[in-house]
């Protein structure tokens, strides 16, 4: 079966939401995620259509896809390679919402619509910028679900990225699965790392309790390689204007163990947030004993 056995976007739409339903009931999976991840991966198809060397995808979303775990994953997160130099005449922001309104617009040939919204908020303590864009998707004229998407401009990229093959959600139409740039899993641990070790003060409390998280799960996968870690850390650090790694790792607020529980039981991952901050402290201590050898062999 191909695109066109269907004669209009809405018997795609049946034909698409009845495979969702069927998998989610199958599979024992939400519903609503399948349709997120669906939306997801057809707004990353058309940015890999438009420029697949501009940007790399990291965050919750990398890693449920580079670790095939069932993370509740909302929003998408993106780094964008550009400087002010690349766009004169116009912010970054406003650039990165023109390529993103570009980008939409492509026609992938799977009934799939997408509107970018303007900017709902700035995010700080990034080289250029940063801005979360509201994303609406369509199929068959109607709404499909509505997502945001965080992009931060002009970060660190490490090389090399990953490739991934997305999920072949709409083989049965002849739409043929993307191939997205993914930030390593050794840049997505420095970067949660370095989210987690940032001192904050006492009217800005550490909330992100999902970075713990997503360190021990990125140190279960087992794969992290201690001296490519350290050099995408330094990257990470420096870039964002702190040229010493920390020397150790302090402990979260005592108001993460409930929250750190309920998400590492859905992630199925052990829920004890003392043993969480161990695993991920002994890592790092690996990580820091690569800097003598840096050393012997840079002399």
């Amino acid at each position: 079966m191909n695109p066109q056995s269907y004669g209009s976007g809405s018997a795609f739409r049946i034909a698409l939401e009845a495979r969702l339903k069927d998998r989610a009931a199958t599979e024992d999976i939400d519903l609503q995620r399948l349709r997120r991840r669906v939306a997801f991966d057809r707004f990353l198809s058309r940015l890999a259509m438009q420029d697949r060397e501009r940007w790399a995808l990291k965050g919750g979303y990398a890693l449920e896809i580079q670790l095939d775990i069932a993370r509740s994953t909302r929003d998408l997160d993106l780094v964008l390679r550009t400087s002010p130099e690349d766009t004169p005449g116009f912010t970054p922001v406003d650039a990165t919402m023109a390529f993103l309104r570009t980008s939409a617009a492509v026609d992938a040939h799977d009934y799939f619509a997408f509107a970018v919204g303007r900017p709902m908020m700035e995010m700080e303590g990034l080289p250029y910028g940063g801005a979360r864009f509201p994303i609406e998707s369509r199929v068959g004229g109607r709404p499909f679900l509505t997502f945001h998407l965080d992009v931060a401009i002009g970060d660190t990229i490490v090389m090399p990225l990953q490739t991934i093959v997305l999920k072949d959600w709409l083989g049965f139409a002849g739409v043929a699965a993307a191939m997205v740039p993914v930030l390593s899993r050794e840049q997505q641990f420095a970067e949660k790392l370095h989210a987690y070790a940032t001192p904050r003060d006492s009217e800005h409390p550490n909330s992100r309790v999902k970075d713990l998280v997503d360190m021990v799960l990125l140190l279960k996968d087992g794969t992290l390689d201690p001296a490519y870690t350290l050099d995408t850390l330094i990257s990470v650090f420096r870039r964002r204007g702190q040229p010493r790694l920390p020397t150790a790792l302090g402990d979260p607020p005592s108001s993460w163990a409930t929250p750190f529980a309920t998400m590492a039981s859905e992630c199925g991952i052990s829920t004890d947030v003392e043993e969480a901050c161990e695993d991920v402290r002994s890592f790092y201590l690996r990580v820091l004993r690569e800097l003598p050898k840096r050393s012997v062999e840079g002399s």
